[in-house]
C-alpha cells in the first residue's frame, strides 16, 4: 500500500510540468535568438518577407527588436510584425545517439568475419574490440556535436 502510494505521488509529480501557468521569460540582448515575423513585414529590409531570422539579439526597445542576423546582416523589425520569438540558453549534445551509431558502424565492419577458422576466438575479440571503439568514437562525435534548445521569450506588449 505503501509502495503505491510513493508511485503514484513519483508519477504524479513526473507528469506535472512546472511553469505552465507562467509567461515566457524576457528575452536577453547577446542570446541566440530565432524571430518569426508575420508576412507582410514593413518595418524590415528588402527581400526577407516571410524568412525566419537567426542570430544574436542586438537591442530591445519597447516598440522593436533588432537581430544580427548571421545572413542578412542586422535586421530592425517593430514587435507589432513579430510572430514568434524563441531564444536559446542552452544547447545539448549527441552523445547518446552517437554510442547507438558508433557500435552499428562497429558490428557492420566485421559483419562478414565467420568463427570457425584457425583461430575461432578471433573474429569474436575483433567484434568486440570493433564494436566498442565505434561506440566510444560515436559518443565523443556525439558529445562535440552541439544543438541549441529553443525556448518560446516573451513578446512585449502581449
Amino acid at each position: 500500500m505503501r509502495i503505491a502510494l510513493v508511485v503514484t505521488i513519483a508519477l504524479g509529480c513526473a507528469l506535472v510540468r512546472p511553469g505552465l501557468s507562467q509567461q515566457p521569460p524576457a528575452p536577453q540582448v547577446g542570446l541566440d535568438a530565432r524571430i518569426t515575423p508575420t508576412c507582410s513585414v514593413a518595418g524590415a529590409q528588402a527581400n526577407t518577407r516571410c524568412a525566419v531570422f537567426y542570430g544574436k539579439l542586438w537591442s530591445l526597445s519597447a516598440d522593436s527588436v533588432s537581430i544580427r542576423d548571421y545572413e542578412r546582416g542586422t535586421q530592425r523589425l517593430a514587435w507589432s510584425h513579430v510572430q514568434a520569438l524563441s531564444v536559446s540558453r542552452r544547447s545539448t549534445g549527441h552523445a547518446g545517439t552517437g554510442v547507438l551509431v558508433g557500435a552499428a558502424v562497429g558490428a557492420l565492419v566485421l559483419s562478414g568475419c565467420k568463427d570457425g577458422g584457425d583461430d575461432p576466438g578471433l573474429c569474436r575479440a575483433l567484434r568486440v574490440v570493433t564494436i566498442s571503439g565505434g561506440a566510444l568514437l560515436g559518443a565523443l562525435l556525439g558529445a562535440l556535436s552541439r544543438t541549441q534548445v529553443w525556448e518560446p521569450a516573451a513578446i512585449p506588449g502581449r
